[in-house]
């Protein structure tokens, strides 16, 4: 009787497990979502009725006019931005231009955002027609060792001990 007790129990248990399969192995169809259907579900509500974000504002330039011959973007951006190596912004903000042509009358674009001043750039003052020629330098005589690094002085001997001190002297070694 034991034994059909315990054959009972385990074609029970069979029984069971069989069900269990079957109704969670649910229909032969199966359905796949569609990709709007799985953004539904993935994106948080929020999202879905969210604007992208605006483009980047467009950057803002001042235009200097070249008014006089040997103009460099150094010297530009040394001006306007108190930095001579933002040429190489200047540079980028102008790429139809040959930075190392700049002819008079050329607009040169250069970012307002690395801008400390807006005044031109001061047109070079002209020497006036009257003025006297400056006065000729005098060349300076050539420089010799003393002019350069001073007079050489020995050094002066050690103060040797007085008799008050028990120290026994050193002698150089030769």
């Amino acid at each position: 009787m034991i034994a059909t007790d315990a054959a009972r129990g385990y074609l029970g248990l069979w029984i069971w497990i069989w069900a269990c399969l079957m109704g969670c192995a649910g229909s032969p169809q199966l359905i796949t979502p569609t990709d709007a259907e799985l953004a539904q579900e993935i994106l948080p509500f929020h999202l879905a009725t969210a604007k992208p974000p605006p483009p980047p504002p467009e950057p803002k330039y001042f235009t200097h006019t070249v008014r006089r011959s040997g103009e460099t973007y150094m010297g530009i951006a040394r001006w306007y931005t108190g930095n001579p190596a933002n040429w190489e912004l200047i540079s980028q903000a102008n790429p139809t231009i040959d930075p190392r042509h700049l002819r008079l009358g050329l607009a040169i674009r250069i970012p307002e955002a690395i801008m400390i001043t807006r005044q031109p750039m001061p047109k070079p003052s002209r020497p006036k027609q009257n003025a006297a020629p400056p006065a000729a330098a005098k060349t300076p005589a050539p420089a010799t060792d003393m002019d350069l690094f001073g007079p050489i002085e020995k050094p002066s001997a050690p103060a040797k001990p007085g008799l008050d001190k028990i120290t026994p002297e050193l002698e150089p070694l030769e």
